[in-house]
């Protein structure tokens, strides 16, 4: 009975710890609607990017350059900002206005927070 009574309360404090863990735990910080934004508007960016690559041997320098891929302005309130260096690749989208936000994606597909692909160039 003394052994059953401590398998109850080991039990018990074992479901107790499994609810107040998730809790505790810092949970991933969930992107607002501007991330959401900018980062779908950068992956067409990229998919357009590598597309134009593979039809000039070269990335576009401009976004006027990307329309002949598809590239059209759907009216997000963000504009494409074309960064390279040799042939690294770099392309950010940069807010029309305030509050939205200054991401950018480098030629590995990888997002990042500022204008740079996380460079200081």
């Amino acid at each position: 009975m003394r052994v059953a009574g401590l398998l109850t309360a080991l039990l018990a404090g074992c479901l107790a710890a499994g609810c107040a863990i998730p809790r505790a735990l810092p949970s991933p910080r969930r992107a607002t609607r501007p991330e959401r934004v900018a980062s779908g508007i950068l992956k067409q960016l990229y998919t357009l990017q590598m597309t134009y690559r593979a039809m000039h041997g070269e990335f576009a320098a401009t976004a006027e350059a990307l329309e002949t891929v598809g590239w059209e302005d759907q009216g997000s309130g963000y504009y494409p900002w074309i960064v390279h260096h040799r042939r690294r690749l770099c392309v950010a989208v940069l807010p029309a206005r305030r509050p939205l936000v200054v991401a950018s994606i480098d030629g590995a597909g990888r997002i990042h927070r500022g204008p740079y692909c996380g460079r200081p160039w």
